[in-house]
C-alpha cells in the first residue's frame, strides 16, 4: 500500500514540475531594475504602449509580448501562420487602448482583437478593399494608414467592424503619382486626438494632419539638407546615399503635448561620429527644436510613451528601457 501511495506521489510531482518546465522554457524574458532583458539576436518591432500595458513583436517566433506595467508580468500570444481565424500572414502593426490589443495583417487584411487583461482573442473583423498598412491609435480612437482614392487615412470603428476613409486627408498632388510618392509614407504612424502624424523613414520631414482637415508637410532636419534618392524598377525609393549620416530610427509623440520624439543614430558636424543615439524633442506644431538628448543607451531601435514612460528599445544589447518623463 505503501508502494503504491509512493508511486502515485512521484507521478503527480514530475507531472507538476514539466509543467513548470514547459512555462519556463516559452518565457525567455526578465525584468531587472525597470530594464526587460530580451533574448539575444531575434527580431524585435513595433514597440507600443498605453498606460497599462507595453507591447512588442518577435518575428522570428512570431509572438507578441506584452507587459503588464501594474505588475510587471510578461505573458505573449503566438500566431500560427495562415489565413484561417486567429492565423496571420503579415503582422504590420500592434495598437493598445486599455486593455484592447489590435493587431493589423497587412497581407490578410484583418485585425485581431485580443483581451490583455484575460490573456485571450475577442474577436477580428477584415478590413475590406482599404489596404491599411500602418495602425495607431489615440487614447480611445483607432486609426490605419494606407493609399486609396477615398483617403490616406483611415478611422477604425472595432465595434461596428467598419473602416472609414477620412476623405480629406487624400491630396491629389501626393498621390498624382503614386509608385513615385509611396515611399513619403513609410515609417513611424503616430495619432492623438488632434492630430495624425506620419514620418519619412529617410528624408528628414512629417506629414502632420489636423483632423479637422489640414494636412501639412514639413522638414524637421535640422541641416536642412535633402539627399538625393534613387528609384528601383518599381519606382520605390531605395536607401540614402553613404554621405547620409543620421538615420532616423523610430519616432513617439510625447503625451499631452506637441512634442514628437525622433529617435536618430549616427553623427553630424555638432555630433561626432562615435557619440551614442541621440534622441530630438521637436514641436511639430510651432515646427521647431526643442531639445537634443544623449539618452545613454548605446543604440535606439524603437521607442514608445506613456503618460509615465518613456520605453526603449537598445538593438544592440537586447533590452527595454524605461525613462520616466
Amino acid at each position: 500500500m505503501k508502494s503504491l501511495f509512493t508511486i502515485i506521489l512521484v507521478i503527480i510531482c514530475s507531472n507538476y514540475l514539466f509543467s513548470q518546465d514547459q512555462e519556463c522554457d516559452d518565457l525567455v524574458l526578465s525584468v531587472k531594475n525597470d530594464t526587460i532583458n530580451l533574448e539575444k539576436n531575434l527580431s524585435y518591432y513595433y514597440l507600443t504602449a498605453s498606460n497599462s500595458y507595453l507591447t512588442w513583436y518577435e518575428g522570428f517566433t512570431n509572438q507578441v509580448y506584452y507587459q503588464n506595467l501594474n505588475n510587471g508580468k510578461i505573458e505573449y500570444v503566438k500566431f500560427n501562420k495562415g489565413k484561417g481565424p486567429f492565423e496571420i500572414q503579415s503582422l504590420r502593426g500592434l495598437a493598445v487602448i486599455q486593455d484592447r490589443l489590435f493587431i493589423l495583417d497587412a497581407q490578410n487584411l484583418k485585425i485581431l482583437i485580443y483581451n490583455l487583461d484575460k490573456s485571450e482573442f475577442i474577436s477580428e473583423f477584415l478590413l475590406g478593399r482599404n489596404r491599411i498598412q500602418f495602425i495607431s491609435t489615440s487614447s480611445e480612437k483607432l486609426y490605419g494608414k494606407g493609399i486609396s482614392r477615398n483617403g490616406i487615412y483611415f478611422e477604425i470603428n472595432p465595434e461596428n467592424e467598419d473602416t472609414v476613409p477620412i476623405r480629406n486627408s487624400f491630396n491629389e498632388n501626393l498621390a498624382r503619382n503614386m509608385n513615385k510618392n509611396i515611399f513619403r509614407f513609410e515609417g513611424p504612424f503616430l495619432a492623438n486626438s488632434d492630430y495624425l502624424i506620419s514620418v519619412r523613414i529617410y528624408e528628414p520631414s512629417l506629414f502632420v494632419f489636423d483632423l479637422k482637415g489640414e494636412l501639412n508637410d514639413f522638414n524637421y532636419d535640422e541641416t536642412k539638407s535633402k539627399p538625393e534618392y534613387e528609384f528601383n524598377d518599381f519606382g520605390i525609393a531605395t536607401s540614402p546615399p553613404n554621405e547620409v549620416n543620421m538615420i532616423l530610427k523610430d519616432a513617439a509623440l510625447k503625451p499631452n503635448s506637441n512634442i514628437v520624439y525622433l529617435a536618430r543614430k549616427g553623427y553630424t558636424k555638432e555630433y561626432p561620429e562615435n557619440n551614442r543615439s541621440i534622441l530630438y524633442q521637436y514641436d511639430y506644431v510651432k515646427r521647431e527644436y526643442v531639445s537634443i538628448l544623449e539618452t545613454g543607451i548605446e543604440s535606439i531601435g524603437k521607442i514608445a510613451t506613456n503618460d509615465t514612460f518613456l520605453f526603449v528599445y537598445d538593438d544592440k544589447n537586447f533590452t527595454i528601457i524605461k525613462i520616466e518623463l
